[in-house]
Order: C-alpha cells, then structure tokens, then sequence
C-alpha cells in the first residue's frame, strides 16, 4: 500500500503539473499558447483546484486500483498572511483514508486518519510546497508529439499525444522531487502512451483537464503495468479564494525533521 501511496503522489504532481493551459484557437501555433499559459496560470496568486486520479495496478493476475480526489485551496493576496488548505481522500481496497493539511502563522498542520500534528514552517518553505502541490516544474511543449486546437463555443479545446522518451524523462523528475521514494530502491518508468485534453475559457485560464496514461514500471525486480485517468479543475481562475483555515486546537507540535521539512 506504502508504494502504490507513493506512486499516486507523484503522479497526483504530474498531474497538477500538467494542469496549467491557455490560449485561442485561432491560427496560433500551439505550442505558442501552451508556453504562453504556463507563465499565466503560474502568475495565479490565489486559487482553487479539484483533481482526481484512478490508478490501476496489474501484476500478473493480480490487480489494484486505489482513486485519489483532491482539493487544493491558497490565497497568496497576503503574502505576509499566506492561507492553504487541502483535504485528500484515497481509496484502495474498498477503504478510504481522508488527510486535511493547511498552513497558517508560521506553522503546517497535517490531519491524517484523525492524527493530528503540527511543526513550524517558514514562508519560503511553504511556498515551495505550494508550488510542488499544484505545479511548477511544467511540462515543455517539446515532450508532446502532437497538439492540436479547436474551438468549443466561448472555450477552446486543446488536444495533445505525448512523446513517450520525452514524457518519461518528465516524469522521471517529478518522481525524483519526493525523497522517501528511495525507499522503492531502483525504479524504472516507461510511459508506453499519454494523452490529454484541456479546456481553456474566454478570458484565457485553464478550467477543465483530463490524461490518461499507460506507463510500465520495473522495480526491486518485480514488473507492473500502471494505467492512470486523471481530470482536474481549477474552479474560477483569476477569482478571489476564500479559505477558510479548520480550528487549530488539538494539534501535537513535532520536530520539522520527523516529517523531512527543512532538509
């Protein structure tokens, strides 16, 4: 369960990498507007995203499927008063494990399956995760083999098939970012196809995402075959978020260390 987790999170950081796509259809060139919307929705300071993800497992006869739905919440209008908050809920086998986390004055606070913990975290820190979380490192249009554009009424449908060397590549750095994932020891990614589309509105924001993807995986000498479905949302782009922090009563304070924070 431990490496399928980890698996999710780092493909749940694909995912939200990939999320940030805007433009016209029009006779732009396509690529053109991919790069020209990542600098637009990374300028974002406030925003409020839904993803979800399905993830199945095959190895041999054996099967797994574990679903990760997720709201992001962060209001950066303050910088001096940053707000975050996200509740996760992963489902494998049947159960479900609900993780709400949020910042706010100078300190991160993790609610896991009712465990409740908290440690300092300074503003620079926290906004590194923030950019981990809903994604920075983007994608380049050069790891897509095709993109194409059309118009959908007032939206524009963006299109895309992924280069595999290049995708794997990609992907190969997201997962790299987390560092308990060593834990898997030596890991190999072939992403054998990937595909996507992405829904732009009339004022140029990404509303709408889905990709779905195959991707072999070789690990401690065990093969898996890994299909991945994702859509995600941003909810009102380039619109004021509220966020409303939970009650910080009850929280335990720990070492930053014990969770690797500050290394």
């Amino acid at each position: 369960m431990r490496k399928i987790r980890q698996i999710a999170a780092a493909v749940m950081a694909g995912a939200m990498v990939a999320a940030a796509v805007t433009g016209c259809a029009g006779k732009q060139d396509p690529r053109e507007v991919y790069d020209a919307a990542v600098a637009k929705n990374a300028a974002l300071e406030s925003m409020d995203v839904d993803a979800s993800m399905k993830i199945g497992l095959a190895q041999g006869e054996e099967n797994m499927e574990v679903e990760v739905v997720t709201n992001i919440k962060v209001d950066q209008s303050d910088k001096e008063h940053l707000k975050y908050l996200t509740t996760a809920s992963t489902t494998l086998q049947g159960q479900s494990m609900e993780t709400t986390a949020f910042y706010t004055d100078g300190y991160y606070y993790m609610d896991a399956a009712g465990q409740k913990l908290k440690y300092p975290m300074d503003m620079e820190e926290m906004m590194k995760t923030i950019e981990d979380s809903v994604g920075t490192t983007e994608m380049t249009s050069d790891s897509m083999e095709s993109i194409e554009l059309k118009e959908d009424g007032e939206n524009t449908i963006l299109t895309f098939t992924a280069d595999p060397e290049k995708m794997s590549d990609y992907l190969d750095e997201v997962m790299g970012s987390l560092g308990d994932l060593n834990a898997l020891g030596d890991l190999n990614m072939t992403i054998d196809s990937a595909s996507g589309e992405y829904t732009i509105n009339k004022d140029g924001y990404y509303t709408d995402m889905k990709v779905d993807m195959a991707i072999t995986m070789e690990a401690a000498g065990s093969t898996l075959n890994m299909t991945i479905d994702m859509t995600g949302s941003y909810n009102n782009p380039g619109q004021a978020v509220e966020v409303t922090i939970p009650d910080t009563e009850g929280y335990t304070e720990i070492d930053p260390a014990l969770m690797g924070a500050g290394q």
